[in-house]
């Protein structure tokens, strides 16, 4: 679905796709899903679809910009750094992550995870983790 009216209204686009999870940048140019098949990438806002090959079977994506982060159903993260199109594996995270983001601000590249566990951000890329902290003023 395709929205040019801030969300007031939505059409269908382009080929159907039926993903477990979607992942879109800002400017919704470049979206990957989750699919039983594998990971799909659109770089058409979402009228066409097509498997990127090789890709990990990630069940959760964040995307922002070129930079993008995926998640295994084991725990593993994978990132890229062109948009989905190839991907690296980094350590571990966790087996039971039910959400995660990705943020680039200033040119700072931040992962963010939650798991049963608590909330961890990652500023390297998924190399390593840290346990958020409450941002002054919000504890």
């Amino acid at each position: 679905m395709l929205t040019n009216k801030g969300g007031s209204s939505w059409e269908l686009a382009g080929d159907q796709v039926p993903a477990y999870h979607l992942a879109a940048a800002t400017d919704g140019h470049v979206a990957l899903a989750t699919t039983e098949s594998g990971l799909m990438r659109s770089n058409d806002h979402g009228n066409s679809w097509n498997r990127v090959p090789g890709a990990p079977l990630v069940m959760i994506t964040a995307i922002s910009g070129n930079q993008a982060a995926g998640i295994t159903p084991d725990g593993a993260l994978y990132v890229s750094s062109d948009g989905g199109l190839q991907w690296r594996k980094q350590p571990a995270t966790s087996k039971d992550v039910a959400a995660m983001d990705l943020v680039v601000k200033d040119g700072d590249t931040q992962i963010w995870i939650a798991s049963a566990t608590g909330v961890r951000v990652s500023r390297d890329m998924g190399r390593t983790f840290t346990d958020a902290e409450p941002q002054k003023g919000q504890e």
